[in-house]
């Protein structure tokens, strides 16, 4: 049996910072939005390295929900690569991921023309969208 854990988490919505109550299940937390449909999902599942183990699971612990901040009436989950064929029989939505695989960040950067990393360093400083680039800029120019 699957034990949750009810707590707060920040949360970013268009750059603004909240704290929210969430479901942790599974070492995931479940944040559920405001409105008239109210859909619990993983929070940042885009950046973890797993997906939700057990959706069947997490789906009974919000039903236990019935009233107050946590309570859903949808469940959105993801699915990782590689696996593109639906594990679940439930309704789903195909997104559009461009992916390549990698064994490491380093094997792929030391792969790259010596121009093009020349470029992606001043590109991520300005932009802000790269924190691996901007954090080595920032090392090599503040020490």
């Amino acid at each position: 049996m699957i034990q949750p854990n009810q707590k707060q988490i920040q949360i970013a919505i268009k750059g603004k910072w909240y704290t929210v109550p969430a479901l942790e299940v599974c070492g995931k937390d479940i944040v559920v939005s405001d409105g008239w449909l109210r859909i619990a999902r993983v929070e940042a599942e885009e950046w973890l390295e797993t997906e939700l183990e057990d959706p069947l699971a997490c789906i009974e612990l919000l039903k236990q929900q019935k009233y107050g901040p946590l309570h859903a009436d949808v469940l959105s989950f993801r699915q990782k690569l590689p696996d593109v064929q639906p594990k679940y029989k439930y309704p789903m939505e195909w997104d559009s991921v461009a992916a390549i695989p990698l064994k490491s960040f380093s094997e792929w950067w030391e792969g790259l023309p010596q121009e093009t990393r020349k470029n992606v360093r001043p590109a991520a400083f300005v932009t802000g969208h790269s924190i691996l680039c901007v954090s080595q800029i920032q090392s090599r120019h503040f020490r």
